[in-house]
C-alpha cells in the first residue's frame, strides 16, 4: 500500500493551489515563487490550459476531470503541478526522488453518459474508500459545488454535468444511488486475474 502523500490539510491545499495556478497558460513564475509574494506577478486569468470539472484529492492520489483548452494542454497542467508539489513535498519531508508512481492514467471522455459516470466516480472515491458514508463530508472534493453551490475556493465548471439533471438534487440521487455498487466493484476488481 502506498504512503500517504496528502496527509494533511497543508499538501491539499498546496496541491490544489499549484493545480488552480497552473490552470491558466503563461504563468509569470513558477508557482514557488508566485506563493511567496502574489502582489509581485501579474498572472493572466485569460486563456486556459484546461477546465477543472470535477476533483477529488485522496490521501495517496488524486483525481481530476479536466476539459482540455489548448493542445497539449492536461500534460503541461500535470507535469506542472506534480513538480511543483513534489518540491514542496521533497522540501518539506526532506525527501529526493518521485512522489508519484508512475505515469498519471488518462481516460479520453467519449460522450455524456461517459462524462456523466466519471465525475460519479470522482465524487465517490472517498465513500469506496470506506473513509466517509456520503461524499458531502469530504472536504477534499468537488461534489458539494455539485450539489448545492459550495465554492471550495478552486475554479470548479460543474456546468456541463449539471446541465444533463433537472436540478442539482437529480445530481446527488444519481450519485447517492451508486454508493454500494461502487464499492462491491472496487471489491471485486481485486478478485480477478489478469491474462
Amino acid at each position: 500500500m502506498a504512503a500517504p502523500i496528502f496527509d494533511g490539510k497543508k499538501e491539499v491545499n498546496f496541491f490544489l493551489a499549484a493545480l488552480t495556478y497552473y490552470l491558466y497558460e503563461d504563468p509569470p513564475v513558477k508557482f514557488s515563487l508566485y506563493r511567496m509574494k502574489p502582489e509581485a506577478f501579474s498572472h493572466s486569468l485569460e486563456k486556459k490550459f484546461c477546465t477543472l470539472m470535477a476533483y477529488c484529492i485522496m490521501p495517496t492520489h488524486f483525481h481530476l476531470l479536466l476539459q482540455q483548452e489548448s493542445d497539449g494542454g492536461i500534460q503541461i497542467l500535470l507535469r506542472k503541478t506534480s513538480s511543483s508539489f513534489a518540491h514542496y513535498f521533497g522540501i518539506k519531508h526532506e525527501m529526493h526522488g518521485h512522489i508519484f508512481e508512475g505515469n498519471f492514467k488518462a481516460v479520453h471522455i467519449e460522450n455524456n453518459e461517459q462524462l456523466l459516470h466519471v465525475s460519479r466516480y470522482i465524487h465517490l472515491n472517498p465513500v469506496t474508500a470506506y473513509m466517509v458514508e456520503n461524499p458531502q463530508v469530504y472536504s477534499h472534493s468537488s461534489y458539494r459545488n455539485y450539489i448545492d453551490k459550495t465554492q471550495s475556493g478552486l475554479p470548479v465548471e460543474p456546468k456541463l454535468v449539471l446541465e444533463q439533471f433537472r436540478s442539482r438534487k437529480g445530481y446527488e440521487r444519481f450519485v447517492l444511488d451508486q454508493k454500494q455498487y461502487q464499492r462491491d466493484l472496487e471489491k471485486i476488481k481485486y478478485l480477478m486475474l489478469d491474462d
